[in-house]
């Protein structure tokens, strides 16, 4: 629930700050600004995986166009942010999809808890998932 507040309270002070910047942009800025509010809040609810990765998804992918907003010159900069969340995502989803053939599960607490017994059994498996989602985010 922390997170969830700070998320809330950092996203409505770039809100503010960013008044003057929406009013020249090209596109409608407010539906973008809610996706990525509802995305953050929606990864610091989910109780699995897949709904992890979907609010995950959502976020990149919102943020890619707050990024541009429809100005040429931020375009470069929103490619290259699009490369690397796309690179994340598909790390996160072999390390999800790994996580959940040796659990049997994908809720997130459950699968925690399957992570340390796999790391106690092959350490290699265990670290090797740790080192996808680390590298994912």
């Amino acid at each position: 629930m922390v997170f969830c507040i700070f998320s809330a309270v950092i996203t409505l002070i770039i809100s503010i700050f960013s008044i003057g910047f929406n009013k020249k942009s090209k596109g409608n800025v407010s539906a973008i600004w809610m996706l990525i509010i509802f995305s953050n809040l929606g990864i610091f609810f989910a109780k699995d995986w897949v709904t992890f990765f979907m609010m995950w998804e959502l976020m990149g992918w919102t943020s890619f166009f707050a990024i541009t907003n429809g100005k040429d010159k931020a375009l470069d900069g929103a490619k290259y942010y699009l490369a690397l969340s796309i690179f994340g995502a598909a790390l996160m989803l072999i390390a999800i999809s790994l996580l959940g053939m040796y659990t049997g599960t994908f809720e997130i607490l459950s699968s925690a808890y399957g992570l340390l017994q796999i790391i106690n059994s092959s350490k290699k498996l265990g670290i090797g998932i740790l080192l996808l989602f680390l590298t994912s985010f």
